[in-house]
């Protein structure tokens, strides 16, 4: 896919605003942002989508008042893509979210305790490992993210 960059520099100004704290580019080509604030959204080379307001999934007041809700996406912080084209999304707070292109499941009852998930990494095996701030390293088991000890 081309991406027309001189509309996109127009969508970012007035969309995306500050607070972008990863970017995806997903097997179709599509563009993926996680924002501190606005949450996730994509940009397919033509149009620019809050996908969490779309799924109504945002924290309105957040962005009023700073104050973070948990269960929300308003707070993106890591994104990645697994093997099956699924996004998995960290937030701001250490709630790790799938995204199958059609609805959300958050993970956060299966362990990942911490005050924040920084970065979701994809090795070349395609297993997935999940940084936090605060809580060490996990490894995700299947639909399971498990700690890695040391």
């Amino acid at each position: 896919m081309k991406i027309n960059f001189g509309d996109f520099k127009m969508n970012v100004a007035t969309e995306i605003n500050n607070g972008v704290l990863s970017i995806i580019e997903d097997k179709n080509g599509n563009y993926w942002f996680g924002n501190n604030g606005r949450g996730l959204l994509m940009y397919d080379g033509k149009r620019l989508t809050n996908v969490t307001d779309e799924q109504e999934l945002s924290n309105s007041a957040f962005i009023k008042t700073g104050k973070p809700i948990n269960g929300t996406l308003a707070r993106v912080w890591a994104i990645n893509e697994d093997d099956n084209g699924n996004l998995l999304l960290g937030t701001g707070e250490g709630e790790l979210w799938l995204y199958d292109g059609n609805r959300f499941v958050n993970y956060k009852s299966v362990g990942v305790n911490s005050s924040g998930i920084e970065v979701i990494y994809k090795d070349k095996k395609g297993e997935i490992l999940i940084g936090t701030n605060g809580d060490g390293v996990y490894k995700l088991n299947g639909n399971k993210p498990e700690k890695l000890k040391r």
